[in-house]
């Protein structure tokens, strides 16, 4: 529970605590894990570190956008290597939930090919080289960012924040539920993900809060999943034949879709019970959350 605000601390020096931190365990990843994991770690902390820019926008100014490029190409370096690992993973899940009709033999052709492709990504990406430029780069920048954070930081400001985010998160459900795109249940899942970053942010400082942290990370872990099958169906399509015999493939492809609108009909409940309050109204629980 690092990530958050202690009771009673000031807003300004609590929140420029939080960002060293997440830059140091960084540091510390790279020392104790390897690469891979690493890098993925890392991305991870450029998550938490942009929802808090996000957070103060409005007081950071032009500030804002300079940060936000800078781990916005940090975090891009290493997608290809995310996406790769999440694929084994998403292959695992779908035989998990449909073990009749995914046989043990057809996931492990499948998962054999998907590793053969991860091991090519990450030779391609040399993610020991990539990740040291990559922490050189933050270690740079880090005591700015931290100090720049500790400016902004106010209790209005966390308060403006958390609901101009909400409204967003708001907004993005609908679009997702009217047309039913990709981009748009991605889009949805990138600001419930924000969300949830601000929640933990305060958790110690509200039990309502803290509960609510817990609904919004079963939502946002719904929605990833989900965006991970959408990344799975289209690395399989993109040379089914890498995968298996055309009727395996259409199986698993099959499954994943099903999988997939499941797991969207699930989020779009639970989101419909957790946005149904106008931001108005949000905003009165965030006074409550965050007094002074």
């Amino acid at each position: 529970m690092a990530f958050a605000l202690k009771s009673g601390e000031r807003i300004a020096p609590g929140l420029q605590r939080v960002v060293s931190r997440e830059l140091r365990k960084a540091m510390d990843d790279a020392e104790r894990l390897d690469p891979v994991h690493a890098a993925f770690a890392l991305r991870k902390r450029i998550k938490k570190l942009r929802s808090i820019l996000r957070l103060l926008r409005d007081e950071l100014g032009a500030d804002y956008d300079r940060h936000t490029k800078r781990l916005r190409k940090t975090a891009h370096v290493f997608a290809t290597i995310r996406d790769a690992d999440a694929a084994v993973a998403t292959m695992d899940a779908i035989h998990a939930r449909y073990p009749d009709v995914v046989s043990d033999d057809r996931c492990e052709a499948v998962k054999k090919a998907l590793l053969a492709r991860k091991r090519g990504v990450d030779t391609r990406a040399d993610a020991g080289a990539t990740l040291h430029r990559a922490l050189n780069d933050l270690q740079d920048w880090s005591k700015t960012f931290a100090k720049d954070v500790r400016h902004a930081a106010r209790r209005r400001t966390l308060r403006s924040g958390m609901v101009r985010v909400y409204r967003t998160t708001r907004k993005a459900l609908e679009a997702a539920e009217a047309s039913g795109d990709d981009r748009a249940f991605h889009r949805w899942r990138r600001r419930t993900k924000d969300h949830w970053y601000h929640l933990r942010l305060i958790e110690r400082l509200n039990s309502a809060a803290r509960r609510r942290a817990k609904e919004v990370r079963r939502l946002e872990t719904w929605l990833g999943n989900a965006h991970n099958l959408v990344l799975f169906k289209a690395l399989l399509l993109e040379d089914p034949s890498r995968f298996g015999d055309e009727r395996a493939t259409a199986v698993i492809l099959g499954c994943a879709e099903k999988f997939q609108k499941s797991l969207r009909r699930r989020a779009l409940r639970e989101g419909h019970a957790l946005f149904d309050a106008k931001p108005s109204r949000f905003s009165r629980s965030a006074r409550g959350w965050i007094r002074g």
